[in-house]
């Protein structure tokens, strides 16, 4: 896992760089570390929003059943460009545990809980335009827009079943690695609002619409999160392949809190 440990060793620098060279950056007026809430949802009729199996005519496929919001947390330093705070660089690192979860009734009174699981860690690399600035309350707070490139690493994917059988009090579970890891470029659009609360501590509320894999497809793969890339059908015995990786597009909202150094 070579690639995971890339990513582990960027966390450590980038922290420990922050707490080092805290007094340094400080005299730039503007420079901040952030935290907080980082959620997305995919979007654009993805398979990965489709159900575990749904039936296609050409036979039943498994989708990634991540049809809802996924939760995960952002790091981020903020570099401004200039005294103004007009222009700033976020560079930022991002952890989300994409978590799919359905429940199905089998025969003589028993059901099986099905999970899919991808982590996905991001590295991000932006610049931010501030474009409107207000003073309500005698708070400062400003509108911006930006533009984010993200590396994108998804990995850990796992699927596990849990069934329970209740006519004899029996619980069968099966847990299974699914895609191999897969790292892809990826870019959003980015909306926020940031304000003050109180003196060197904002609170920046952004949205952004994204795309998971603009470079680096691979459709030997198959799609980019799906527990399978071979389905047999039941109906006629026959083997269906995902074709291509159709490209993942995401809604993301994050909600930080901002020191200023």
């Amino acid at each position: 896992m070579q690639v995971k440990n890339i990513f582990r060793s960027v966390w450590i620098v980038l922290i420990i760089g922050l707490i080092q060279s805290g007094n340094s950056f400080g005299q730039l007026t503007g420079f901040r570390v952030s935290g907080g809430l980082s959620t997305m949802e995919i979007i654009g009729n993805n398979i990965a929003e489709y159900p575990f199996v749904f039936v296609k005519p050409e036979g039943k496929l498994y989708g990634g059943s991540f049809d809802q919001s996924q939760n995960g947390i952002r790091l981020e330093a903020v570099f401004p460009l200039d005294t103004g705070e007009i222009f700033e660089i976020p560079v930022g690192l991002e952890y989300h545990l994409f978590q799919g979860r359905e429940k199905e009734w089998m025969e003589y009174k028993s059901d099986v809980r099905l999970m899919h699981d991808v982590d996905v860690a991001s590295l991000t690399f932006g610049i931010n335009y501030s474009f409107l600035e207000i003073k309500p309350f005698n708070y400062k707070a400003k509108f911006y827009l930006g533009v984010d490139t993200k590396i994108n690493y998804f990995f850990n994917a796992r699927f596990k079943s849990i069934a329970f059988y209740y006519q004899i009090k029996d619980t069968v579970t099966t847990i299974y690695q699914t895609k191999d890891p897969a790292m892809r470029l990826g870019g959003e659009v980015l909306f926020g609002l940031n304000g003050e609360l109180y003196e060197n501590i904002n609170i920046d509320f952004r949205v952004g619409l994204g795309l998971l894999n603009l470079l680096g497809k691979n459709d030997d793969r198959g799609e980019l999160l799906t527990p399978n890339k071979l389905i047999k059908s039941q109906e006629n015995e026959q083997l269906y392949l995902e074709p291509s990786e159709g490209s993942v597009f995401n809604f993301h909202f994050m909600m930080m809190l901002q020191y200023r150094l």
